[in-house]
């Protein structure tokens, strides 16, 4: 994916996106799990794309869970 820059220089939203993907433990097969990336983006479009590319191999069902401006989400 090619990021265009933005004439306006629009700021960045910060996006929590959560995906599935299939969970391994060497060879055995645990089954569905999820997991959810940051990802800053001007758009919820570009959000999700970003969050694909950082995402595992076959990862699917990609959703935006929280929105915000400014500074990253806190992890406790």
């Amino acid at each position: 994916m090619k990021i265009v820059h933005d004439q306006n220089n629009k700021p960045l939203t910060i996006y929590e996106v959560e995906y599935w993907y299939l969970n391994f433990v060497g060879d055995e097969d645990c089954g569905y799990d999820y997991d959810r990336v940051e990802v800053g983006a001007i758009s919820p479009r570009q959000a999700i794309l970003k969050a694909q590319q950082l995402a595992p191999r076959g990862a699917k069902k990609f959703e935006i869970i929280k929105k915000r401006f400014g500074k990253k989400l806190q992890k406790p």
